[in-house]
């Protein structure tokens, strides 16, 4: 594509922006540049997350933690807490990590330099790019999923050339602006969660319909990945059916950190053989169904009223209801919770 036509694009594209933008909390601008901390904070929320997904979460988490040096004095189990429910708690732990290492290593002021920022904990290349882009208005090509749908539409490229990020990278850097590529990956974004969308684009309507070689033929062979099944049986302890038992996962692990309800570990294709100490527990009628990216979640439970709480030998907390407010729980431990409390 020639100089002349990405400019027409470049300049189609901020116009619609500024008519259009979404009114977002962490664009809030100093100097033109984003906030460095709302940036790192919203960019490590929004990977794999939808935007009104992250946007309930991240104004609770800016209010208890306004600042870079106010994060890294948090410990653990209050942030996760505060991402229950958001998922891939990873990101919560490598948040609190990078914040950590910036303010003993980088005196509390978060790296304006690429290298810098690849370096920190949970930050990839696109993340990186956005942090210098978008905070601190240095030229850089950001590809995200709707960027680079949007680039393999305009100059209508295959999906071999889709995954292929060096021809990516160099059609980028010819469309980038060098003056403003943050603002031109941010207007692209808008536009494609608005106009180019990932099904059903509005072609007809769309400003540059007259410069766009996109060809639907070119994305109806993409194969959408195999859901998977994985199985797991739970059990459900309760005291006078006010308290319950909860584990704590190892730090290292899966979740490390969060509260769940002790059970088996996960198997596919079929269900965990139930050990014999608990064949005397009720089972429960419904199973607990969770879809996690590509992966079908089912888990069965085992409910036991117990009389004494020192009856449960295992290591591990009993709570209250009102207690479970301020525990870091996954969506699935949410939902078996709260239909075991429902069970009578």
């Amino acid at each position: 594509m020639s100089c002349k036509k990405n400019r027409s694009i470049r300049k189609k594209i901020l116009a619609y922006y500024e008519n259009n933008k979404r009114d977002l909390p962490w664009r809030t601008e100093q100097d033109n540049n984003q906030n460095p901390y709302f940036t790192l904070v919203s960019e490590i929320m929004l990977q794999q997350t939808q935007v009104n997904t992250a946007l309930i979460y991240y104004e609770k988490f800016i209010k208890k933690w306004p600042n870079l040096n106010s994060l890294a004095q948090a410990n653990i189990e209050d942030v996760l807490t505060m991402w229950s429910g958001l998922g891939y708690y990873n990101r919560a732990k490598n948040l609190l990590k990078a914040a950590k290492i910036i303010s003993e290593k980088h005196n509390g002021i978060i790296p304006d330099m690429y290298e810098d920022l690849i370096c920190l904990p949970g930050i990839g290349e696109y993340t990186a790019s956005a942090i210098i882009s978008f905070a601190f208005g240095k030229f850089s090509v950001v590809i995200d999923t709707n960027i680079k749908r949007f680039i393999s539409r305009v100059n209508g490229l295959n999906k071999n050339d889709m995954v292929n990020k060096l021809k990516f990278n160099e059609i980028g850097k010819k469309m980038f602006s060098k003056s403003n590529s943050g603002k031109f990956a941010q207007a692209i974004m808008d536009f494609s969660s608005d106009i180019c969308t990932k099904r059903n684009p509005s072609c007809t309507k769309c400003i540059l319909k007259n410069d766009c070689k996109f060809d639907v033929s070119l994305e109806k062979n993409y194969k959408r990945k195999k859901v998977q099944k994985k199985f797991s049986i739970v059990f459900f302890y309760t005291f006078k059916n006010k308290y319950f038992f909860l584990k704590k996962r190892a730090i290292s692990s899966t979740l490390g950190g969060m509260y769940e309800v002790p059970g088996t570990v996960w198997k596919f294709k079929s269900w965990p053989k139930l050990p014999i100490k608990f064949k005397s527990m009720s089972a429960l009628s419904k199973t607990i169904r969770y879809r996690l990216s590509n992966t079908d979640l089912q888990t069965k439970i085992y409910k036991m009223n117990v009389k004494n709480k020192d009856d449960i030998k295992d290591s591990g907390i009993w709570v209250s209801k009102l207690e479970l407010e301020d525990l870091p729980l996954s969506v699935l431990t949410k939902k078996i919770i709260t239909y075991c409390m429902n069970e009578k």
